[in-house]
């Protein structure tokens, strides 16, 4: 059952990526928040998105990233791992 799913993030690649970082680098900017499911999709959730973009890693994590693919789109959910 998903916790949350990914609303208003831009869903990038890793040279889409790399190009921002580089223009946030050349801004001075610090404060980012990317998430890496995998090399051809990344959440970019600086500048906006829902409770989802603060959703991080621990070091027991108990949920998980999988990516959903429905009505020719892709989509990114987080679901609880069970214990």
């Amino acid at each position: 059952m998903p916790v949350l799913s990914f609303v208003r993030v831009a869903v990038i690649d890793d040279q889409i990526c790399e190009e921002r970082l580089w223009v946030m680098k050349k801004q001075g900017e610090i404060r980012f928040y990317m998430c890496k499911n995998s090399h051809e999709m990344m959440i970019d959730a600086t500048f906006e998105g829902n409770l989802s973009r603060i959703i991080n890693h621990g070091c027991q994590p108990n949920s998980e990233l999988q990516k959903w693919d429905g009505n020719g789109e892709t989509g990114l959910a987080c679901l609880q791992l069970l214990t």
